[in-house]
């Protein structure tokens, strides 16, 4: 569903409307627009934990699959990506001709009223976001966060605040990035991914190649030197660029990066300063160097004092599917993650295992969207290195893809890991994922990676065995 953004300044919207206003992002919008002073209300075609957050807030919540909440008072609609171009509420908003909003649409409004920092890249853009919200808040600059995911700082995936400052996620997929005019953009990395909307890789690097070019007309980009990707789509991007990275010509880079004992320690070294600043990190893995590598850049361009970065970089555990350790039970520790990219699942895995030396490490992974399994068997079927065991649910269908097929993805997934991995298994159902975890040993670590609906395995896992 496509909508065109309208041109109607945002001081001009007093009454907005959310149709999903249920989703992650959606809700946290509606949140920080009413702590700004406007009259929020939507709809959702089910009550959620998000929908009665907000109705406690005093945001009026209309549920069902017909709503009728929606008024031709409204000064702007903001539209799901789940919705139907045929959802009632959108034809008479259409009908009544109020203005339409995407989220990445209201994001782009949004960039343009405050000093919005959007966080890029394949990975790393919650942790990033979080980060740099924290930071913001510690120096009295109040920001604005809109993330992804709730993290653990604030308990849920927003913060509103008062201040200049807001801190966003920058969605690549559909290029949705590009509805925004941050005045610091952050690449973290780029990576093979939505093939399903882009084509091939060299449309996704067009892609950032563009999202660089917006920040660079006006603002300040922050970008990884160690990822070829990153240097291939800025090649010939004129503007302000600092480069961080752990390899020579970085401006910001780290030095002696080690992850021991679930720490994870590096030297800050920035070009042109007298003293390396040490970083501990309470998040283990290599690629959590890089995101703080980002957050200090961040930091050195707005001259924000390293010694906050390093109170926040060592009290950060995360959020919710970050490396959660959900709970233990009978000497098994249970760790779920939202990693559904490969070259996320072996760093994930990798930090999983430094941290718990000597330990046998179970994974369960659910795959998202049947086209991305397929596109990307190759790399999913390498990146289980970690693990002792992997058992392979069934692919979580997209809009559009037809349910029957995802076990049958998944089986071709499990056969192909099996070339690099002696213990893997497609694994039919929740039940079959019971029978087969019967048998984890003692001590053991299981984690649960991908799609949001294997979180509930390793729930159930935690229930079954404290009944």
């Amino acid at each position: 569903m496509k909508i065109a953004a309208p041109s109607v300044p945002f001081s001009h919207f007093s009454r907005i409307y959310f149709i999903g206003i249920g989703g992650m992002v959606m809700s946290g919008l509606a949140e920080l627009l009413q702590y700004w002073g406007k009259d929020v209300s939507g709809s959702e075609r089910a009550a959620n934990a998000r929908t009665e957050y907000l109705v406690r807030l005093g945001i009026r919540c209309s549920i069902g699959e017909t709503p009728n909440g929606i008024s031709p008072s409204a000064d702007c609609v903001v539209v799901s990506p789940r919705m139907s171009a045929h959802h009632p509420e959108l034809v008479r908003a259409r009908m009544w001709g109020l203005p339409l909003l995407t989220p990445a649409q209201l994001l782009g409004v949004l960039s343009r009223r405050q000093a919005t920092i959007a966080v890029a890249g394949c990975h790393g853009k919650t942790t990033v976001g979080a980060y740099l919200g924290s930071v913001c808040e510690r120096t009295g600059l109040d920001p604005s966060v809109v993330l992804r995911t709730p993290v653990e700082v604030w308990g849920r995936n927003v913060r509103c605040g008062r201040g200049d400052y807001l801190i966003i996620e920058a969605d690549e997929n559909e290029k949705r990035f590009l509805s925004l005019d941050p005045r610091i953009g952050v690449i973290t990395n780029i990576e093979m991914d939505h093939l399903d909307y882009f084509g091939d890789l060299d449309a996704l690097v067009r892609a950032y190649r563009q999202f660089a070019q917006r920040v660079c007309a006006h603002g300040t980009l922050i970008a990884n030197r160690d990822d070829l990707l990153v240097l291939r789509a800025l090649k010939g991007v004129k503007g302000d660029v600092i480069w961080f990275g752990k390899e020579e010509g970085a401006e910001v880079r780290a030095l002696n990066a080690r992850v021991q004992g679930g720490k994870t320690t590096f030297l800050l070294h920035i070009k042109r300063h007298d003293e390396d600043v040490a970083f501990d990190l309470a998040v283990p893995g290599q690629h959590q160097v890089m995101n703080a590598l980002a957050v200090a850049a961040v930091c050195h361009h707005l001259k924000i004092p390293l010694t906050l970065a390093q109170d926040v970089f060592a009290s950060y555990h995360g959020g919710e599917r970050h490396v959660e350790v959900m709970g233990s039970v009978h000497g098994v520790t249970v760790i779920d993650d939202a990693a559904d990219h490969p070259s996320e699942i072996t760093s994930i895995l990798g930090a999983i295992r430094g941290q718990y030396p000597g330990r046998a490490v179970w994974c369960v992974f659910q795959p998202y969207l049947i086209n991305r399994a397929a596109y990307l068997a190759k790399e999913y079927a390498a990146s289980f290195t970690y693990a002792d065991r992997v058992g392979i649910l069934p692919v979580v269908p997209g809009i559009g893809e037809k349910g029957e097929h995802a076990a049958a993805a998944s089986a071709s997934l499990a056969q192909l890991a099996a070339q690099y991995h002696t213990n893997v298994s497609a694994v039919s159902s929740g039940d079959a994922l019971a029978q087969a975890l019967s048998d984890m040993p003692h001590n053991a670590i299981l984690v649960t990676l991908g799609a949001d609906a294997v979180r509930e395995h390793a729930v159930r896992f935690l229930q079954q065995k404290t009944a």
